[in-house]
């Protein structure tokens, strides 16, 4: 969590913060090579805004974004695209190779049991136009949730965590303004080709996109599956 914005004081002019735990939020980095499948992103999400609408669709997404996070769950009706879901699609697929191995070696870290295969659950893309958001939510029941950033333009806004022990934050003696001014929020810098993995429990959200341009996320939730020949 090295990336946290928080503005730093005297104390670490003479002391080293500890963590003895390993972090609960990983970043990496890859080449999506976004412009050369753009266009297909823009059809899709396309798509997507007349399907929401015709429907009334709800999601996280506030003031114009667009999130695909439909086809993973919809009636047969509209449930299937003529893409399918993005970890289906050949444009992605060294992506999901090289996050099945950053996701291995996480398992290693956290101490989940090695007998657990690791398969994506579902995967979606979300595009927030100028002044576009993605609201305060979590991904139940996902084993890793991971957000990738496929284009991200100067001023589009960081991805946002929710301290998870808030709840211990209580019984502190913090001054109101810890709640007032939302300090339980931290925002972690992030560019074009950042993925972030995390457990699918951290609540998150994402900053508004100040930009003229568009912001591109691609989204996957990965789900446990028992290998009952190794248990």
């Amino acid at each position: 969590m090295s990336d946290f914005n928080f503005p730093k004081s005297d104390l670490e002019a003479f002391c080293v913060p500890l963590d003895a735990f390993p972090p609960y939020i990983y970043k990496v980095n890859f080449d999506f090579q976004f412009e050369n499948i753009r266009d297909k992103v823009d059809t899709f999400l396309n798509d997507v805004a007349i399907i929401k609408e015709e429907h009334r669709l709800g999601d996280p997404e506030n003031d114009g974004g667009i999130s695909s996070v439909h086809y993973n769950y919809a009636g047969p009706s509209y449930k299937e695209h003529r893409f399918g879901l993005p970890h289906t699609w050949e444009e992605f697929k060294p992506y999901y190779e090289f996050l099945r191995h950053m996701m291995s070696a996480i398992s290693n870290e956290w101490g989940y049991n090695p007998n657990w295969e690791k398969n994506i659950s579902e995967s979606w893309i979300n595009v927030h136009p100028p002044g576009g958001w993605t609201g305060e939510h979590h991904h139940q029941n996902s084993m890793f949730a991971t957000t990738a950033y496929l284009s991200k333009p100067e001023d589009s806004g960081e991805f946002m965590v929710r301290n998870p022990l808030e709840i211990y934050k209580k019984a502190e003696p913090v001054l109101a303004s810890y709640w007032s001014n939302e300090k339980y929020w931290a925002p972690i810098e992030v560019n074009t080709n950042d993925v972030l993995i995390f457990p699918g429990w951290l609540t998150h959200k994402t900053q508004k996109n100040h930009s003229k341009e568009n912001r591109y996320i691609l989204s996957s939730n990965v789900v446990p599956v028992r290998d009952v020949d190794k248990s």
